[in-house]
This record gives structure tokens, sequence and C-alpha cells, in this order.
């Protein structure tokens, strides 16, 4: 699944990509209940499991436990964003690159280089320049 927007010129721009098992949600949305600019999208063939935000309050009533473990489980997805988006500020393509394939050697087998380019900030054919020279 992918997180991404569109920009003012009709390009597609992923923000973050999740993996298997990982939980998956525009926290803006969730939380405040109103649409933003985000939206989640396969990225690549795969089953999605899914869960109403009343029917996670309802789950939440009959198995108090369950709130902690989910609050933990996104705050540890939340905090694992910023770190690998953190991870590559500043740095050129090539270093970008090599850094996504190293930190999300599952994701980079799967999604599209159209996005992959697109989340680095490259076009296709720089990416396509990257992964051929190296460094």
């Amino acid at each position: 699944m992918k997180g991404h927007s569109v920009n003012e010129r009709g390009m597609d721009i992923p923000h973050y990509f999740y993996k298997e098992n990982q939980f998956c949600t525009i926290f803006v949305s969730f939380g405040e209940g109103r649409f933003t600019e985000v939206k989640i999208q396969a990225a690549c063939d795969g089953d999605v499991l899914q869960i109403t935000k009343l029917k996670l309050y309802s789950l939440y009533d009959r198995l108090a436990f369950m709130k902690d473990i989910i609050d933990k489980a996104i705050l540890q997805a939340l905090m694992e964003k910023v770190r690998l988006r953190n991870s590559s500020l500043g740095q050129e393509a090539v270093d970008q690159y090599e850094l996504f394939v190293e930190q999300r050697s599952d994701i980079a087998l799967r999604v599209s280089m159209k996005d992959i380019a697109s989340f680095l900030g490259i076009t296709p054919q720089s990416l396509s320049r990257v992964r051929k020279h190296g460094k």
C-alpha cells in the first residue's frame, strides 16, 4: 500500500509505502473524521483487511486491552515513517536510492519504479540511470 497525494501538476506523489501486516491509515482523516488530500492505494497485488472507526471502537469496548496494543503499533509505525523519511534528507539521488533499497528491500522489489522515483523526488529516467550506474 502507498500513502500518496496528487500535486498541482497532476503527478502522483507517494509519501510512504506500507508493507504486509502493518497498520495503514491517514491519521488526520481517521482522527478528525475528515477527508484529506492524502489517499491510500494498493501499490502492488495483495489482500487488505479493513476495519471502520466505529467497529474499532466497538472492539475496544469488548476487548479493552486491544486499544493499548493497537495504539502502540500505530505509534511504532508513525515513528518508523519519520525515521525512514529523515534518514534520506539532503542526500544525493544515488544515496537515497541505495538507502531505500537497504531499508525497504521488500518494498523496492514489489512496487513500480515510477512510484519509487516519485517517492525519492526524481524522474523515472534519473532512477534508471542511478540503478544502472550506482556509485
